[in-house]
């Protein structure tokens, strides 16, 4: 059995789409198609139904989704895992993470780490949206993914394959650029609001929309932009556009300035977890002194919320 048919398959319980998934494989349809079939046979059974308008997982394709993806994980780390051998010394750390906390969490973060342990790692830092982070991750590209969670929202990654560890705290708010003391743009019962929405695969807005479904109040929020990117946000909202939920972490210099004021009450902010996820298989001897230390500071974390 070919580990690349296991891609195949993930690529298409992702897209639903054959023709779709195969352009991501760089395959013709047809060579992809007979790729899914090879899986199925090898398997015994099924693992799509393709006369349905819509294509889906059979019972047995669901089954098999969360095993294929540790497969897959476990082999591009197993290889990743060789290469380092190689080396006299396995000293760099892989993290994948969301973009806003790319930028306004991590590099303090990783600051505190570096000054309380007098690390010298050498850290690799991808930011993607929680999508393609957790693609990354999967792929055992990054041996750490960080993101923010909220229990409205289901868990980015299963506990069953992976450990994390809370390592700090944040909240998105509603926020709008100022008129005056108020904002250019507010939340009130009955308005219409222009809103500055996050776009597909995003973990923000994933949370957002689960927040959403039942707000404070009721109001009509119109999108009138969209991007999967905080900072993207935050300069449409800067620029009088519209509402954006925005990370404190990020927003915080441009409220204290006045060039962003909060667009609702406290009830429309919604708090966040921080979170740092690893495989639970172990991995290199750098890696796992990072997480060790990681359960420290994530320790004091815990403490400070007591």
């Amino acid at each position: 059995m070919d580990t690349a048919w296991l891609q195949d398959f993930l690529e298409l319980s992702e897209t639903r789409n054959f023709s779709r998934a195969a352009e991501i494989r760089n395959l013709s349809q047809s060579a992809f198609s007979r790729r899914i079939q090879m899986l199925e046979e090898w398997i015994g059974c099924p693992l799509v139904e393709r006369h349905s308008r819509h294509t889906r997982l059979t019972a047995a394709g669901e089954t098999l989704k969360p095993i294929a993806e540790e497969i897959v994980r476990q082999v591009h780390t197993a290889r990743h895992r060789a290469i380092e051998a190689t080396r006299a010394e396995e000293t760099s750390l892989r993290i994948c993470s969301t973009h806003a906390l790319s930028i306004a969490f991590l590099p303090s973060w990783l600051r505190t780490l570096d000054e309380t342990y007098e690390t010298t790692q050498l850290v690799s830092l991808v930011a993607d949206g929680l999508a393609g982070s957790l693609k990354t991750f999967g792929r055992g590209d990054a041996q750490f993914l960080v993101c923010y969670h909220h229990g409205i929202a289901p868990p980015p990654l299963s506990t069953q394959y992976h450990d994390y560890l809370t390592i700090g705290h944040d909240t998105v708010q509603p926020v709008s650029a100022a008129s005056g003391k108020k904002p250019a743009h507010e939340i009130i019962k009955g308005a219409t609001i222009p809103l500055l929405a996050y776009g597909s695969g995003s973990g923000i807005g994933q949370i957002l929309s689960a927040f959403l479904a039942a707000p404070p109040f009721p109001c009509h929020f119109e999108p009138f932009f969209r991007s999967p990117v905080a900072a993207v946000l935050l300069q449409m909202a800067k620029d009088r556009k519209g509402v954006a939920w925005l990370p404190g972490s990020l927003t915080r210099p441009d409220l204290e300035q006045g060039k962003l004021v909060a667009a609702a009450d406290p009830d429309w902010t919604v708090p966040l977890d921080i979170r740092i996820y690893r495989p639970r298989a172990r991995q290199s001897p750098a890696a796992e002194t990072f997480w060790a230390r990681t359960r420290e500071l994530a320790f004091e974390v815990s403490a400070s919320d007591a």
